[in-house]
């Protein structure tokens, strides 16, 4: 559904990909979760410069479940991936605001008892994978 809500804002030259496998239920809160992937799926989008992709895949390993968001975009340095959760000021357009999306995105994940990874390469795009427990947690 995050990618449904997504879909209308994103740009023609951007093909949006999903690759859902049937996964078992994970036990959460399904507004939270959405707003997790939304961040992260428009993230990707405002990555990419002119045409490119952008996946999103779901996946069953083992006792997980995993989301995978990946996009053709710009990609970033292991040094600001490594900052990408944190809380930040930025400047744009004269105007100073906080950015929290991406922090967010982060609590809900430890919140449901899953956990955040990234993977990026200059030039070649951004890989955020979400994994979480399958059943209840404890």
């Amino acid at each position: 559904s995050a990618m449904a809500l997504l879909e209308p804002t994103i740009p023609d030259e951007i093909e949006l990909k999903r690759r859902f496998e049937r996964v078992p239920q994970i036990e959460g809160w399904p507004r939270e979760l959405n707003q997790a992937f939304l961040t992260v799926l428009r993230n990707a989008v405002e990555a990419i410069d002119g045409a490119g992709v952008v996946s999103a895949q779901t996946i069953a390993i083992e006792d997980r479940v995993l989301v995978r968001v990946r996009d053709t975009g710009r990609g970033m340095s292991e040094e600001k991936a490594k900052h990408l959760f944190d809380m930040a000021w930025s400047e744009e357009s004269g105007r100073t605001k906080m950015r929290m999306g991406l922090c967010a995105a982060h609590a809900i994940t430890q919140k449901h008892g899953g956990s955040i990874e990234v993977s990026s390469t200059i030039g070649e795009g951004t890989t955020v994978t979400f994994t979480f427990p399958i059943g209840p947690r404890v």
